[in-house]
């Protein structure tokens, strides 16, 4: 996440989105953004609240952290991808980074992403990102298949409308970030029949809130 009080953005990180390079492009425009002082964060702030406060928590956690009124000024938004193509890509950084086996097979992996719950709620599905326990949506989103720069442009021309000291992006800068994806494939050359089955049931609440399909 990046969190500017500055500006009053916070940018919830959906893991496996280009994220990374939309956190450092806008920490650049504001170098101390995600280290907000103590004062922001009400109750519940503590002397380890910067190491709780994680790059890929959730809206609802962040929603809990803030003061109400710095919640509620906050301009909230974040990237979502298509789950077929986004655990694709997550295999291949979890095989390049030996979080895996490097032999496991793509199927192996699918299976074990679920195999613990919080997987689902915390990690896994984009939706419980940004939804609290009701199905409330908490921030806007913009579709990584809708290209970067839109959404670096268009996040940035909605924090510039109410700051307008922050500068609008016209597009993301480009990172030097290791391509770790061998198999470029595009993922429907990738899930067999059974897979595309069993993963459109798993993520089926990300299919149907973010008009993803097959």
């Amino acid at each position: 996440m990046l969190f500017s009080p500055t500006y009053n953005y916070l940018f919830i990180h959906c893991q496996k989105t280009g994220g990374k390079s939309i956190r450092e492009q806008f920490w650049e425009i504001e170098p101390q953004g995600n280290l907000a002082s103590k004062m922001h964060f009400g109750a519940h702030t503590n002397d380890d609240m910067q190491q709780r406060l994680h790059a890929h928590g959730n809206a609802s956690y962040f929603k809990a952290m803030l003061h109400p009124k710095i919640w509620d000024g906050l301009y909230r938004f974040t990237v979502v991808r298509n789950p077929f193509d986004r655990i694709i890509s997550w295999y291949w950084f979890n095989r390049h980074y030996r979080q895996i086996p490097r032999e496991m097979s793509f199927d192996t992996y699918l299976h074990c992403r679920i195999e613990k719950e919080h997987y689902i709620e915390e990690n896994l599905l984009q939706y419980w990102k940004i939804h609290d326990h009701t199905g409330t949506a908490m921030c806007e989103f913009f579709k990584f298949e809708d290209g970067l720069d839109n959404a670096v442009k268009q996040a940035s021309t909605k924090i510039n409308a109410q700051c307008p000291a922050f500068p609008i992006q016209e597009q993301l800068v480009r990172r030097d970030h290791t391509n770790i994806r061998l198999d470029r494939r595009h993922y429907r050359e990738v899930f067999t029949p059974d897979q595309r089955k069993y993963w459109e049931e798993v993520c089926r609440l990300d299919f149907e809130t973010f008009g993803y399909e097959w």
